[in-house]
């Protein structure tokens, strides 16, 4: 089951691409990941180093909370 999500760019950076954000969501939402695990998923996937608060605040704004 594959879920789209709609991004709202006035309210995320645009340092973050959506490729990013649907996986972030995606981990978090689908396969009910734990923080930690996201993280390094997307460091190794994407090569990016996003600390665990960042990508709760990136999470909580791509959901609309």
């Amino acid at each position: 089951m594959k879920l789209n999500y709609a991004i709202s760019w006035n309210i995320i950076k645009m340092e973050y691409n959506t490729d990013i954000i649907n996986t972030l969501l995606r981990y978090i939402d689908e396969y009910k990941w734990g923080w930690g695990v996201v993280r390094r998923q997307l460091r190794m996937r994407f090569n990016v180093d996003i600390p665990v608060p960042e990508l709760q605040r990136i999470y909580k704004q791509a959901k609309g909370k």
